[in-house]
Parts: C-alpha cells; structure tokens; sequence
C-alpha cells in the first residue's frame, strides 16, 4: 500500500524504482530506530504546534481533525519525547 496525495487515499500496489545513491523518506515516524541501519541521516523539520494546528485545522474537516488529535496528539507527543527525542537527529530544523 502507498499514499497518493493527489488522490489522498491509499493504492495497493508496488512501486519499483531503479537504485540511487539518495533516497529520501519524509513523515512523523520514518526515522524509527527499528530503521536506523538503513539510514544515514536523519533531518527532523520542527514547525510551532500553533503552525502544526492551523495547517490540519486549514485541510481537514472538523470532525476528522478532532479524531486525529485524539488518537495521533498523545501519540506524537510520546515519540518525540521517548523514542526518538529531537537530540537523536543529526540534524534539527525549524520549519514554519
């Protein structure tokens, strides 16, 4: 399964790609540690929560935006406090 943003849904599927020297892998969660023997550098882009919500609040509908927080705030929360902290990047931005 893949996510296609311009049809902002979920395809079954492969993709193959031919190798490269660069491949980059973006989203909350794609430098778990379960991954770190295949990546060599890790680069976490901060944005301000207030940013972060108006960002959700200004694509998603109220109800879904209001699950997600429920089930992903705490969650995200916890990651990026326990199991990956920000000083286990080897880089840190800050994003707006």
């Amino acid at each position: 399964m893949r996510y296609v943003a311009t049809a902002q849904a979920l395809q079954a599927g492969l993709t193959t790609r031919a190798a490269t020297s660069i491949v980059l892998v973006d989203g909350a969660y794609s430098a778990r540690p379960e991954l770190a023997d295949l990546i060599d550098l890790t680069v976490l882009v901060e944005a301000p929560s207030d940013v972060r919500a108006e960002r959700l609040a200004a694509r998603e509908e109220p109800a879904f935006l209001a699950a997600w927080l429920a089930r992903w705030g705490a969650a995200e929360d916890h990651y990026f406090t326990v199991t990956r902290p920000r000083s286990t990047f080897d880089v840190v931005m800050g994003g707006r």
